[in-house]
């Protein structure tokens, strides 16, 4: 990271009691002490004394302007990974590009750190990470400066000859760069830095052994040298090869920033001054495959020069004093805009900006090719964010947004009609429905529905007209009417595939035509929620498995290999340098059967929209799809899933679907798509250890009649399902159920059971059935009743005679936290919005056929 101190917009180290320091001012370097301050050992802890500034806006200060200056904050967290901005200094150009776009640009070390290379911007604030959290609630201000008084405080570790080499790299920054570098300190015992990776998410930490002698010596050169800036050079365990080799490569993770991190956070809280770190570590060999992003490392004996620079004009920390307010303070309602990567959102920096109580906040942008370690996505925390794919569109955001532009203009089609909170509707449309339908249409739709096995297989035209005569019939609606079969924008048809057997669990029925590749290869696949793993294709070469059109990364000019150890590979063990994974065929033959590939896909609606670097896992020799699609897109909560790539905003959802029930008719799957208007009411999603990253939401109860009868589901989740076509419950609840459909079932023949379906009946001959009300009703009071397609499944699709409820109990276990799995049957003909920025899902009844 630069292997200076870097910032992290993350969980903040607390070593102790705040100290706050004495008001200095700004005071030119006019000496320099040439020997060093020899410190005693002693185990008391040092004064502490006041320090006494005010925040005030940053207006005042600046030159008269029509517009106020443009501020914008950059952040790339340390030691997590980062794409862009993990190794050393290669953020530092996206700094200077910003800056040349922006009035200010406040970012930390991590950034603009690159080891022996420093690149001055005059319009850039460097800002310790801690500090930056603390600007960013409003707790602190930051107070340019012209010069600081910067000391340096070295480990006792530290040998000598090593010693020597960053003294004298001081000496040339003073000599040679004039910065004020004022005296040095050496700490009274050594500092005994431990690092180490994170066994949970993989970032980078460690320890400080002795960190009371790094705040002794720091108190030192504040106390009888009034420095107001400290750099920190720690002796860093030499690197494990393997480590060392990856990092240099320019892969993984930095081991070393994690813990630099923690050495900053520990001055900066203790002192409230600016302080940045460099290790000193032993040179490393000589590699001939070394990176351009690490190489910065690599020219010099030190990491020093960039810190000193930095330093020497940081912007003094100003705590807020309530009713009093400086001239020349910039404070956290002066930022415009944050720009972060898309999976790092989870800091208290970052939180803060977005919470803000204020009117204007800031706009959030957040960058999808810069992966990190980490998961924490916007919409996790209920983030209003812009993603976007690279910082080159970021830029270009923050030029719009600083002109006043909205940034959604500068994109084709990008702009849609002006709407009203008010919906206008003609009293004589007659192609209009509520988004919720009222009780008497309810009723009209199947209180006990009387229905004949001529009008299940009527077709789609006559279903519409008997829809509409059904709405004719009832009752106006209270709020505003919209056309219910109209897909939304940025939707790809859906078809039902027809299944000649019983359905598996994880047979895809409903499939979709996507792109991958470039140019694009159009595939078939079906869909899938649960978390089962990333989106995977069935490719070539694929042997006798390839009967389905599988995806050629032979033609595609844009794929990549994902390598093995990246975070984006989920295999333990590779066969090779890249994640692919064999088998051994019966002639003891080894064939690749999976490898993992990065790839743009195509979304084939008007206009088309691409996403670039989407994870699929390819299917080689030996494996293929389980059904006649040739893959299945992942819609899970996974950070590599298209729901996860969905760019959201407070107008928009991450992506809905209707499942048609037909196989002649068409439903729909809607990614980042307008939210849905209307009277609609949610649910509220729920967590579960067991399926982090699947959907799932509380079913209190089964509604079986309007007479209010009603089954109690038990303690545990509902997990929406699509890849299982029945719906599943645990024994209790599935058994109430039974007993109660039977009975009013008992005037047909029962049938022999249909694999797990145990109440199925012999409709033979029948030319009308009754079929009992079952309602889903959730928590918040919200209810999806079910049509006779979505509770009853039919063998033959063009032959009723056999027909079972579509509920089960499994012959396996339900996992911890789980009581029901809602299949494919229940939700098809209705629209499922999963507006996973809100942390919740709806459903809109007939939106489909």
């Amino acid at each position: 990271m630069g292997r200076a101190t870097a910032a992290r917009f993350g969980p903040t180290l607390s070593p102790g009691p705040a100290r706050s320091l004495a008001s200095s001012g700004e005071q030119m370097a006019l000496h320099l002490v040439a020997r060093p301050v020899l410190l005693p050992t002693r185990s008391t802890p040092p004064r502490r004394r006041s320090r006494a500034h005010s925040v005030s806006p940053s207006a005042d200060a600046r030159s008269p302007s029509f517009r106020r200056p443009y501020t914008s904050v950059l952040v790339v967290p340390t030691g997590v990974g980062a794409a862009v901005g993990g190794f050393a200094g290669d953020a530092l150009p996206v700094a200077r590009a910003l800056a040349a776009v922006a009035d200010c640009v406040i970012s930390h070390p991590n950034v603009l750190n690159a080891a022996m290379l420093y690149w001055p911007m005059p319009n850039a604030l460097y800002v310790e990470g801690y500090a930056l959290d603390r600007f960013a609630e409003g707790a602190w201000a930051l107070q340019p400066v012209h010069q600081n008084k910067v000391g340096l405080v070295l480990d006792a570790g530290i040998e000598e000859e090593l010693r020597l080499r960053h003294l004298q790299v001081a000496d040339a920054a003073r000599a040679s760069l004039g910065l004020p570098v004022v005296e040095y300190a050496v700490t009274d015992a050594p500092l005994e830095i431990k690092t180490w990776f994170d066994p949970k998410c993989g970032k980078s930490t460690g320890s400080v052994g002795n960190s009371g002698s790094l705040l002794r010596a720091v108190d030192t050169l504040v106390e009888h040298s009034g420095v107001n800036a400290v750099a920190v050079v720690c002796r860093f365990p030499d690197d494990d090869p393997d480590d060392s080799d990856c990092y240099r490569e320019g892969k993984g993770v930095d081991l070393l920033a994690g813990v630099e991190a923690i050495i900053s956070h520990l001055i900066v809280k203790e002192f409230k001054i600016p302080a940045a770190h460099a290790p000193a570590v032993l040179p490393p060999p000589l590699s001939p495959s070394l990176s351009p992003r690490s190489a910065a490392e690599e020219i010099g004996y030190t990491y020093l020069p960039c810190v000193l620079a930095g330093l020497s004009s940081a912007p003094q920390y100003v705590t807020r004093r309530h009713g009093t307010l400086d001239n020349g303070c910039i404070v956290a309602s002066d930022i415009d805009s944050v720009i972060i990567p898309k999976d790092a959102c989870g800091g208290d920096g970052t939180l803060a900006f977005a919470r803000t109580g204020r009117k204007n906040k800031p706009l959030i942008i957040t960058v999808q090719e810069n992966e990190t370690v980490l998961d924490d996505t916007p919409d996790k925390f209920g983030i209003e964010a812009l993603n976007v794919q690279n910082y080159w569109e970021a830029i270009g955001v923050i030029a719009a947004h600083k002109a006043g532009v909205n940034p959604i203009a500068l994109r084709r089609h990008g702009i849609e009609h002006l709407k009203s909170h008010q919906r206008m509707y003609s009293g004589c449309s007659s192609g209009s429905r509520p988004y919720s339908s009222s009780p008497t249409q309810d009723k009209v739709y199947d209180t006990k529905l009387e229905i004949s096995m001529a009008s299940l297989a009527i077709s789609s035209t006559h279903l519409r007209l008997l829809t509409l005569l059904v709405l004719l019939l009832a009752p106006s609606p209270s709020s505003s009417t919209w056309d219910s079969q109209a897909a939304p924008p940025n939707s790809l048809p859906v078809t039902r595939i027809p299944l000649n057997d019983l359905p598996s669990l994880s047979e895809a029925e409903y499939h979709v035509i996507i792109g991958y590749g470039t140019p694009a290869q159009n595939l078939s696949v079906g869909f899938n929620t649960r978390d089962y793993g990333p989106t995977f294709l069935q490719c070539k070469p694929c042997g006798t498995a390839c009967d389905v059109p599988a995806f050629d990364p032979s033609q595609s000019s844009s794929i990549d290999q994902v390598p093995c150890g990246s975070p984006d590979c989920p295999l333990k063990t590779c066969s090779g340098p890249n994640c692919t994974a064999t088998t051994v065929n019966g002639n003891g033959v080894v064939l690749p059967s999976m490898t993992v590939v990065t790839d743009v896909i195509t979304l084939p609606w008007s206009p088309p929209t691409t996403m670039r670097n989407v994870r699929a896992n390819c299917l080689l020799m030996g494996t293929r799809t389980s059904d006649s699609s040739s893959g299945i897109l992942d819609l899970s909560r996974d950070i590599h899933s298209l729901a996860s790539r969905a760019p959201l905003s407070p107008d928009t959802v991450a992506f809905s679907y209707c499942l048609p029930s037909l196989t002649e008719t068409q439903g729909f799957l809607s990614i980042g798509a307008p939210r849905p208007e209307g009277n609609m009411t949610y649910t509220a999603l729920r967590i579960n250890a067991v399926f982090p990253k699947s959907y799932l939401v509380r079913l209190v109860g089964l509604g079986l009649s309007i007479d209010g009868t009603d089954i109690p589901i038990p303690a545990g989740d509902a997990l929406i399902a699509v890849g299982t076509t029945f719906t599943y419950m645990v024994y209790e609840p599935y058994a109430a159920l039974r007993k109660y459909f039977r009975s009013q079932m008992a005037q047909y023949q029962l049938a022999p059971r249909l694999g797990v379906l145990d109440t199925c009946y012999d409709f033979t001959g029948l030319s009308d059935i009754s079929v009992p009300t079952i309602t889903l009703r959730f928590a918040g009071e919200v209810s999806l009743e079910l049509g006779v397609r979505q509770k009853m499944y039919f063998h033959r699709r063009d032959n009723r005679s056999l027909g079972c409820l579509a509920f089960a109990n499994p012959a396996y276990e339900f996992p911890p936290g789980v009581a029901v799995i809602i299949g494919t049957l229940a939700q098809e003909m209705t629209e499922v919005v999963y507006d996973v920025r809100a942390e919740k899902v709806g459903f809109v009844s007939n939106r489909c056929d």
